[in-house]
């Protein structure tokens, strides 16, 4: 049943295939959305399993190619760019005409140049979601800010460089926080067994780390942890669940080649026995929820989605005092902050949930209630749909 105020919101997204954070979050957003009634498309430059649940859920979604953009001077790339764009934007154009759009919503920074062109094409208004850091703001930059009706920022740590560089223009940038399904938690299931499948050497106390492998999560930071626990007790197991996940070319050989470091650093502090690497899953939280902490050491989050999807789960939480993650964990209420790049406080941390189940107890409630408080679907979905609101009326 359609409701009577229903808009109908044209997402683009750079990514079809495999889900990482962004796609999760937008996921969230478009099924929320389709539930209220409102009709969603979507354009993705391929297909894949992220195309597949977006299809599954109600979502109208469309494929067509789009280049990879990024700073580049070859001027041969420039003009690929250009005809990439402008192919991309008259078949965009048609479409949002033939659907009648309401809001065009581009889901990360990566495809807000198609997203520009297609809202000046067709004088609908322009959402950015902002899910990564934007510190330079150049002519290109300044311009394409002016062409967005709505900047939403993930975190307030995200938003800052915005803020700050656009002040007269503040009243168009929102904060809001990624939003995930929270279940009740007297019905989350703990018995499925799925990460015992995975685990060859599985000891009583599992701590993992799940997303994507890059250099900016500080991995390496989780490994020398270890080098300490092992010291103190052999009955904590360590669990790395993700792949190299982006649709960045560029971005994906330097991912790769971090991953070999990793992986290299694992067996030259000899913790083959500790640590045990998970490949990629579309959907993680089988594993998640049979983990005692789920951990996050990146350097700059610019939120931490993982964090949230653990505290849903009813899974206490470890993050680094960076980024985005101070405005998801309370210390010592909703989980424990541990300085960044410091594995001994890291491992102390561990240690300490290790050893009192009571604290890993009440750390997995009051991180669920956070969650069920601030982080839920609706309170995401609601605080976008009223931002789409404001930029049609």
């Amino acid at each position: 049943m359609v409701k009577k105020n229903s808009m109908r919101i044209l997402f683009i997204s750079d990514h079809g295939c495999q889900i990482g954070g962004g796609e999760r979050s937008m996921f969230e957003l478009v099924s929320y959305l389709i539930n209220g009634g409102n009709s969603v498309y979507c354009i993705l430059p391929n297909r894949g399993h992220f195309f597949s649940r977006l299809t599954e859920a109600g979502a109208v979604c469309f494929k067509f190619p789009m280049a990879t953009i990024a700073r580049r001077y070859n001027p041969f790339i420039l003009l690929w760019y250009m005809v990439s764009v402008f192919v991309f934007s008259m078949y965009v154009f048609f479409l949002a005409k033939k659907k009648n759009i309401d809001v065009i919503h581009v889901n990360k920074t990566t495809s807000l140049f198609y997203g520009v062109c297609v809202s000046l094409l067709t004088w609908k208004p322009l959402v950015w979601h902002v899910r990564s850091y934007n510190r330079r703001f150049g002519i290109v930059g300044r311009l394409l800010f002016l062409c967005t009706d709505a900047v939403i920022c993930i975190s307030h740590n995200l938003a800052a460089p915005f803020l700050k560089t656009f002040r007269r223009k503040k009243d168009k940038i929102s904060i809001v926080h990624n939003g995930v399904n929270v279940l009740p938690l007297d019905k989350i299931s703990y018995t499925s067994n799925e990460l015992a499948k995975c685990i060859p050497h599985q000891r009583s106390f599992v701590v993992g780390m799940v997303g994507r492998i890059t250099a900016c999560k500080s991995i390496e930071t989780f490994l020398e942890a270890f080098t300490y626990i092992k010291r103190e007790t052999s009955e904590i197991q360590g669990v790395l669940v993700g792949d190299c996940v982006t649709s960045n070319p560029v971005q994906l050989a330097a991912d790769r080649a971090y991953k070999d470091k990793i992986e290299r650093m694992c067996r030259h502090l000899c913790l083959e026995d500790y640590i045990t690497f998970v490949e990629y899953q579309n959907e993680p939280e089988s594993l998640m929820r049979e983990m005692d902490v789920v951990v996050l050491t990146s350097i700059e989050e610019p939120f931490g989605r993982i964090l949230i999807e653990a505290m849903a789960l009813g899974v206490p939480v470890i993050g680094c005092n960076s980024g985005g993650v101070p405005e998801i964990i309370i210390p010592d209420e909703s989980g424990v902050l541990v300085p960044p790049r410091n594995p001994q406080a890291l491992a102390e941390a561990i240690m300490r949930l290790f050893e009192h189940p009571i604290l890993r107890r009440k750390f997995a409630k009051m991180g669920w209630e956070r969650a069920h408080r601030c982080f839920s679907t609706e309170v995401y979905g609601k605080t976008v749909e009223e931002i789409y609101r404001k930029v049609t009326s």
